[in-house]
């Protein structure tokens, strides 16, 4: 959770009744005068390689024996773009799984050429099959960005993992009604308004283009009485919406459950600042994790969200690229 003051989105909730249908504001809301994350991630990639013998060069090619294959049991999973480290999933003690965030060394530890990858689509099926060919180095974030082949099918939503993951065993997708998008189409509007925006900026896409619809589990009860319905827009704020289940008012009806707009307040940024890739299955508990890509323009990342309860959590994020 994030919360941070001074913050212009403070007041928004009851203020401006962005969140009517909430008993409590939602439960991230960034607004920082950091630097974009993926700036950062550059830049403590690059601070990371303190010997300089382990310094990579823009240009550098993968070494031909680099890389070791995954354990039995772990996953690991590259961004979309670049294809650099992203997360582990590592069986734990007591018998599950654990997320990891990735570590400096795994550019290289991951990056064994020859190695098979799968292609993840937008929620959580596997969709094609990429051989690793190598990888050219890039010293901004001191890691390599990697090459594939395509052996079948397609990119999906550009996530790559190898290893022990399973697609979802039931369908993590639904389609709202026209009624519902009407309804979301409100809330997204009411939002995007709060930002300025120069004239001659391009508009956001259409709300069908920036969004993805996904079923949350209602695991022990959790969520009893509680939607499971979900969606995530992305723009230049990104938010998660939960569809409020049927009562005596028949008109659909979205709770505002997070909130980052991050981006947003430090200025002009892309119209599609964050995109939401993918809703996974990594632990297979039946409660997806979502990806999310974010870019200020010259630089950008995935970032993993992970369920916690009404809401979503920040996990890792993806050491990302930059033109800078």
């Amino acid at each position: 959770m994030h919360r941070h003051a001074p913050c212009p989105l403070a007041h928004l909730w009851l203020g401006l009744g962005l969140c009517s249908a909430c008993a409590a504001p939602p439960t991230t809301t960034r607004c920082t005068d950091t630097p974009p994350a993926a700036v950062t991630n550059a830049a403590q990639a690059r601070d990371a390689a303190e010997d300089p013998a382990a310094r990579i060069t823009t240009g550098a090619p993968l070494p031909a024996d680099a890389g070791v294959p995954a354990p039995p049991g772990e996953q690991r999973w590259l961004a979309s773009d670049p294809h650099v480290p992203f997360f582990s999933l590592r069986p734990d003690e007591d018998g599950g799984s654990r997320i990891h965030a990735h570590e400096p060394e795994d550019c290289t530890g991951w990056a064994v050429p020859g190695s098979r990858w799968h292609a993840v689509g937008r929620h959580g099926a596997l969709v094609g099959a990429f051989v690793l060919t190598g990888g050219e180095g890039y010293d901004v974030t001191n890691c390599y960005e990697l090459g594939f082949e395509r052996e079948s099918g397609e990119l999906g939503s550009g996530l790559l993992v190898t290893g022990a993951y399973q697609a979802p065993a039931r369908s993590l997708a639904w389609t709202p009604s026209a009624a519902e998008r009407t309804a979301l189409a409100g809330r997204v509007a009411e939002i995007d308004g709060l930002f300025e925006v120069p004239a001659h900026a391009d508009p956001p896409p259409a709300l069908a283009e920036r969004s993805l619809a996904f079923v949350r589990a209602d695991i022990e009860g959790e969520r009893e009485g509680d939607s499971t319905r979900w969606i995530a827009v992305g723009g230049r704020w990104f938010g998660l919406f939960s569809l409020e289940p049927e009562r005596a008012d028949p008109a659909p009806r979205w709770r505002l459950r997070y909130l980052d707009a991050e981006l947003a307040v430090h200025g002009f940024v892309p119209p599609m600042a964050y995109t939401p890739l993918a809703a996974i299955d990594a632990d297979g508990d039946g409660d997806p994790e979502l990806v999310v890509h974010r870019s200020d323009g010259p630089s950008w990342d995935d970032l993993l969200l992970i369920p916690g309860g009404t809401s979503y959590d920040e996990g890792p994020m993806s050491t990302g690229g930059a033109t800078i």
